[in-house]
């Protein structure tokens, strides 16, 4: 009986060395398990900051393009708020210009019509002095031109419009 035991013991020598080595084994498998879960979750976490600062990337995106367009449109209704005035403002010198233009139609027409008015008045002077006086043509030319003159310059004085104060 001795014998068998002693047949056992390399045996169980051998047993306990094969249990050692699978508890062993067991170790490194639940070490290598719990770092697989470790690198599992720092995996997802890494996903998942991925995933958030692709968001945050789209997010920042469409506000800067958001911005850029209400600028756009800012820099659009200021510039046809300016273009808007612009037209105002040429406008009323265009009216302005008009009345002018107008005045000064006017103002020539009158003019025209004391000239000739003037002018007739002038040969009927001239007809007359002629046949009542015998002053030289030379002379009586002088005096009518400066007389002819001084009535233009009455008759502007009148037809320019003065501007009120007011």
């Amino acid at each position: 009986m001795d014998h068998s035991f002693s047949d056992s013991r390399p045996l169980n020598s051998k047993l306990e060395t094969l249990t050692k080595l699978a508890t062993e084994q067991l170790k490194r498998i639940e070490q290598a398990e719990s770092h697989l879960r470790e690198a599992e979750g720092r995996v997802s976490l890494q996903s998942e900051e991925e995933a958030r600062l692709q968001t945050a990337r789209i997010n920042l995106e469409e506000s800067e393009a958001e911005a850029r367009r209400q600028k756009a449109q800012a820099e659009r209704a200021h510039t046809e708020a300016e273009a808007r005035a612009r037209t105002a403002e040429e406008e009323k010198q265009l009216a302005q210009l008009e009345e002018i233009r107008a005045s000064a139609e006017l103002e020539i027409r009158q003019m025209a019509e004391v000239k000739q008015q003037l002018t007739a008045g002038i040969e009927v002077l001239r007809k007359a002095a002629a046949v009542q006086v015998n002053v030289p043509r030379k002379k009586l030319n002088d005096w009518l031109t400066s007389r002819l003159f001084v009535v233009m310059l009455k008759q502007k004085r009148r037809s320019v419009p003065r501007k009120s104060s007011s």
